[in-house]
Order: structure tokens, then C-alpha cells, then sequence
């Protein structure tokens, strides 16, 4: 009987699509080595979780009465319930399928940390488990303790900031920590080997995630559709479940040189063939950077601000800072890539490899695979 390993992830409008996106990759990675991934998400409003549906099994755990109170700033309401009520559903959820030979659990949520943590390992019964079994940690925010085997957080932070979670771990954790760990989806492998330096600027991609609560999407369509950006063709990447979907179709139908392109199962053609851009700090900042695509950045959320200015602090991105107006940064940060725009690619490519998935399966199957050296 292949070993299974258990996925704790949710997405919504609120949560975004990033934490599925990141475990999907490490889902399919863990596939080849003959590993079932099983998946127990909530059904959340505007949830993504067709995007994995299709290729893992997916236990879909009961919406809580409390979820209306759900609050874009308060990270321990997207649960929806309290931590031992979702680790209670999870484990009762386990056992009625009858999942065995557990090799590692996943948990890639905002909302959970040791409580939710020490539910499951103490009540979990050991029969089920692998004598390898590890619990697993995806998170950035190094905000609350977590009882884990393997803590993984593939921000991109500077000297000082190198181990954020020296007292929220347990001393014998493993941290993986940086972009070598960066959980990017198998088709970026081949496609690092064809990306090419950024020369000539003409094609632009506009995508600011699954959500974009803060619709920066529709304020940047107002600029674009302006007579200086005649000569440059954009890809505007929208999920119709974007509340202004209708509002940006209808502002920029009448203009050829933007297109509206469904959001997809994966970015990397749109990203490949781009020569720059604008979006978020979230999960597709690490497929930009692979891909040598030079990005201007706004951040969403808290946790993505110290990670972009750290990228700022090296010269690969330009990030709009809270004090400036969306139209004069954006011309002006523009102007300044377009100008420098080989540097910008060719440093972006630098800064990580298509390996930190291999690397995190690696650990979690006490396994090795071979490593390809890179010329930099």
C-alpha cells in the first residue's frame, strides 16, 4: 500500500489562491515517489479548490456559522472555527476513510498553529502513521509557536532576519529557510533553461493573484488604457470570481493592445513570453524571479512588505511604497525598468533555482535525487 501524506490548506476571495498553489506543487512532486497526497480544504466562498480536484483526492471539511465573521487582517478568523474544532473534523475525517500509512501531514494556514498541532498528534492513532511520519510546516508569517518536525518558509530576508523562528519551533525542528525552498510547480524546471534575459520591453502582464481584494487590477487598467502605453501589448490575468471582472472587461474591450486572459491552471507561458511585470508579493513572485522576469510589486498583504523590500534592497524589483499614488509610481517605476531592463532580468534570475521542491521532498521521504549544478 503506497503511503499517504495529508494536506491541510484552505483558498478563498479572502485567503487567495497561494497556499494550494504551493501545495499542489509539493503534492505533484511527491506523486512521482509514489505518494498519495489527500487534501482536506473547506469549501470556502470563491475557493480554488477545482485546481487540484482533478488530479488528488480532496476531503472537503463543514463551513462554520462563524465564518461571515472572516477578517482580511485578522489571520486567525479565516478558519471560520476554533483550531480544535477543525483538528477534531480533520482527524474524525481520517478515520472514516480509513486513511493508513501516513507519512506526513501538511499544513500550509494561517489560522493554525500548536493548537490545532498538538490536537492532532496527541489523538491521532498511531497505527495509522509510518514510523517516518513528520508533521510539516508551510508558513511566512514567524508570528506563533508551532509543534512540527519540519518548519519551511521560503521568504527572501536579509542577514538579520535569517532565523525569524528560533523560539516558535521546537528545538529539533529543521528550517528550511530561503528561496532554495521555494515550492515551484515541475513545469518551471524546463522552462528556467529556455527563459531568456529580458532586452526589449513590449509585452506586459498584469496579475495580482486570486483575489485582489484591494482591485489594483481595475485601477492599473485605468492607467494602461492611457495614450503613452499605446505601443505596449498587456496580459491582464483575471479570475471571474474578481467582484470588478465585469467593470475591467468593459474598460478595456474596445483596446487591442490588452488582452483579458482567464486565470490559469499555470502562469509559466504568460510569464515566459513577458519582457516585465506588475503584481503582488505572493506565491508567483518566486515564478517571476526563476523565469528572469523583471516585476514591479505592490504588496497585499502585511507578511509580503519585508520581502519585497528586501528584493528592492538588491535591486531586482521596484515596490510602491504606501505614501506614493498608484499612477505616479507606476509611470515612473516603468520608465526606470524599461531603462535597466536586462539588469533587472539577469539579477532576477540569480537569486534562485527550480530545485527547492526536490529539496523539500528530499527531506520529507529521507530520500536524495540528483542535483544539477547552474552556471550563474
Amino acid at each position: 500500500m503506497k503511503p499517504n501524506i495529508i494536506f491541510r490548506c484552505d483558498s478563498s476571495i479572502l485567503i487567495g489562491s497561494g497556499h494550494l498553489i504551493r501545495c499542489r506543487s509539493l503534492a505533484r512532486e511527491l506523486k512521482k515517489r509514489s505518494i498519495n497526497s489527500i487534501f482536506f480544504c473547506k469549501e470556502l466562498k470563491g475557493n480554488f479548490i477545482n485546481l487540484i480536484s482533478s488530479e488528488f483526492k480532496v476531503i472537503k471539511l463543514k463551513q462554520s456559522k462563524y465564518l461571515e465573521n472572516q477578517n482580511i487582517e485578522k489571520y486567525s478568523s479565516w478558519l471560520g472555527c476554533s483550531q480544535e474544532e477543525d483538528a477534531k473534523e480533520t482527524l474524525l475525517n481520517i478515520e472514516k476513510n480509513n486513511f493508513k500509512n501516513i507519512i506526513g501531514i501538511v499544513i500550509d494556514h494561517y489560522s493554525i498553529d500548536k493548537i490545532w498541532q498538538k490536537f492532532i498528534l496527541q489523538n491521532l492513532k498511531k497505527n495509522y502513521l509510518l514510523s517516518n511520519f513528520k508533521t510539516i510546516v508551510i508558513d511566512d508569517l514567524h508570528n506563533r509557536k508551532h509543534i512540527c518536525d519540519v518548519l519551511i518558509d521560503q521568504t527572501f530576508t536579509s542577514f538579520k532576519q535569517i532565523d525569524n523562528y528560533s523560539s516558535l519551533v521546537p528545538e529539533n525542528c529543521i528550517k528550511l529557510l530561503g528561496p532554495s525552498y521555494s515550492l515551484l510547480d515541475e513545469i518551471y524546471n524546463p522552462l528556467s533553461k529556455l527563459a531568456e534575459k529580458r532586452k526589449n520591453l513590449k509585452r506586459v502582464m498584469i496579475y495580482f493573484g486570486g483575489n485582489d481584494n484591494k482591485n489594483y487590477t481595475y485601477s492599473l487598467s485605468k492607467i494602461i488604457i492611457e495614450d503613452a502605453f499605446n505601443n505596449y501589448d498587456f496580459d491582464i490575468v483575471l479570475n471571474k470570481k474578481n467582484k470588478y471582472y465585469s467593470e475591467i472587461i468593459s474598460l478595456t474591450k474596445n483596446y487591442d493592445n490588452i488582452t483579458i486572459q482567464d486565470s490559469k491552471n499555470s502562469l509559466a507561458g504568460l510569464i515566459l513570453r513577458s519582457d516585465i511585470a506588475i503584481g503582488a508579493g505572493g506565491t508567483t513572485t518566486w515564478e517571476r524571479l526563476l523565469l528572469g522576469l523583471p516585476s514591479l510589486l505592490i504588496p497585499t498583504e502585511d507578511n509580503q512588505i519585508n520581502l519585497c523590500k528586501n528584493l528592492e534592497k538588491i535591486n531586482i524589483v521596484k515596490v510602491k511604497s504606501p505614501s506614493e499614488s498608484l499612477e505616479e509610481w507606476f509611470k515612473n517605476s516603468f520608465k526606470y525598468v524599461e531603462s535597466n531592463l536586462e539588469k533587472f532580468s539577469n539579477h532576477s534570475k540569480m537569486i534562485l533555482d527550480c530545485y527547492g521542491t526536490l529539496r523539500v521532498c528530499n527531506l520529507i521521504t529521507s530520500t536524495q535525487q540528483p542535483i544539477e549544478l547552474r552556471d550563474i
